[in-house]
């Protein structure tokens, strides 16, 4: 099964989402199901910060940026 690969992930859609799902801070008033929740939309975070960091680096089949000097891309 050949692997999909991930579109281009815009830094700015990552600063965005950010500021919208902030990681906690340590409240007694916080529910168990609030922090799942967050823990959620902060993983999603998580792996298109990772999915970038490949794009930028050149480690997938298209690099999000030519670096100067590189035959990749």
């Amino acid at each position: 099964m050949k692997r999909k690969q991930w579109p281009r992930i815009d830094p700015k859609i990552l600063e965005m989402l950010e500021d919208m799902y902030p990681k906690h801070e340590y409240s007694a008033d916080i529910t168990r199901e609030a922090w799942a929740y967050r823990g959620g939309q902060r993983e999603v975070i998580s792996k298109l910060r990772g999915v970038l960091k490949s794009q930028v680096s050149g480690e997938t089949l298209e690099p999000l940026y030519k670096r100067k000097g590189d035959s990749n891309g």
